[in-house]
């Protein structure tokens, strides 16, 4: 196969490196999902979120967002990976690692409307990374091997 190149599964054309769909056979190409983290760190989806201690990393989604009169959705929350520096009653207060840079006020509390700047407040989605265990790590290193 030439470089630049790869082929599909299903009827061995060889189309371009970002092709997402083979051109031929329509035949989807699968992606293997980059992190740097999956190798240290796991996503937690189920956990109580006021239990967050300073120094716990999380991934946030969703969050307030504005209907505009013309039913346009824009969205008002964060997004990203954070660093939990406090958490109080509403929410959380922390510092962001990816395009966020300063510190940040997360809203974790009832949904709600604002009648003055039409914002509705939801609760932002939360993913815990936690850290794998050395044990884990070496059990697969012992399985792999």
């Amino acid at each position: 196969m030439p470089k630049g190149c790869k082929s599909c599964s299903s009827c061995g054309f060889c189309t371009g490196p970002r092709a997402y769909v083979c051109p031929k056979c329509n035949t989807p190409f699968t992606f293997k999902i980059n992190n740097k983290d999956r190798k240290s760190h796991r996503l937690v989806k189920a956990f109580n979120w006021k239990e967050l201690e300073p120094g716990d990393l999380i991934k946030i989604n969703g969050g307030p967002y504005f209907m505009t009169k013309s039913g346009e959705y824009v969205p008002m929350g964060y997004r990203g990976k954070f660093s939990v520096h406090a958490v109080d009653e509403n929410g959380i207060l922390a510092w962001g690692k990816d395009k966020f840079a300063g510190i940040v006020y997360i809203y974790m509390g009832q949904d709600k409307f604002c009648e003055e700047t039409g914002l509705n407040k939801t609760a932002h989605k939360i993913l815990k990374f936690k850290r794998k265990e050395n044990e884990e790590r070496n059990s697969n290193r012992t399985l792999s091997a």
